[in-house]
């Protein structure tokens, strides 16, 4: 009995001082990355700075079924016999919120991309690095930035503007920002990654953003402004004043 009694005491001192270890407080994953560990090295800041680029290869922008063939589809220039995509739906006028398809993945895709890149400006200082390299960086994902908008703003018209890193409690639920207010923060960020990128790259990093690639976005962008089919609202004199900034 005094030997139970013994183990029981024994044990519940055991207890007592391991709850006191502040290291059992540490609830941060060691077998994976967060936002606590990963802002490290430079080797973190180039795979952060892929993820913005890689939602340009999904369904909703610029990979797998998302062609020009397809939006055609929607038209009556061309028949979907699949209806990949939604694109039949959308061509007979049925296409609602709950169906999917390219009118959500576009929107799904496009956010998805413009939160990798608030994250990345966020946080990319926190590493230390050649400053040439980090602002070349910084270009590119305000170049990719600018393009995720410009392909909201485009195809939604009036959509949330958000130019902080992901935060359900805050973004959830947010209102729609005005077309115009968009197109301004998309030029402001092509302006920006115009000004530090390079005209162009070596084999290693071809297919990067580059300093024509943020002009002609911007081109486009004021093209599409300056239009009175495109934006009957249009202000020329605006559009004008922005193309020769």
């Amino acid at each position: 009995m005094k030997n139970i009694v013994i183990i029981v005491w024994l044990m519940l001192a055991l207890m007592i001082t391991g709850g006191c270890n502040k290291d059992l407080l540490d609830t941060q994953p060691t077998n994976k990355y967060n936002e606590g560990n990963f802002w490290e090295s430079e080797a973190a800041v180039a795979a952060a700075l892929s993820g913005c680029y890689n939602p340009l290869t999904t369904d909703g922008l610029f990979g797998g079924e998302a062609t020009p063939l397809w939006e055609e589809t929607a038209t009556p220039n061309a028949y979907n016999y699949s209806n990949a995509m939604g694109f039949n739906l959308i061509a007979e006028g049925r296409q609602q919120s709950s169906n999917g398809g390219i009118i959500t993945q576009r929107w799904h895709d496009s956010y998805t991309g413009i939160g990798r890149c608030n994250s990345f400006l966020a946080n990319v200082d926190k590493v230390e690095m050649e400053e040439s390299a980090k602002n070349r960086m910084k270009g590119e994902a305000h170049f990719l930035r600018g393009l995720y908008y410009f392909m909201l703003e485009n195809y939604y018209g009036d959509v949330p503007l958000i130019l902080d890193p992901p935060d359900l409690d805050t973004q959830a639920d947010l209102p729609r920002t005005s077309r115009e207010a968009v197109v301004e923060q998309v030029i402001k960020d092509l302006d920006s990654a115009a000004l530090v990128l390079p005209l162009t790259y070596t084999k290693a990093d071809l297919g990067r953003a580059t300093k024509g690639a943020a002009m002609a976005l911007k081109a486009r962008v004021l093209l599409y402004e300056a239009s009175p089919l495109f934006n009957p609202s249009n202000d020329l004199t605006k559009w004008e004043a922005a193309a020769n900034a």
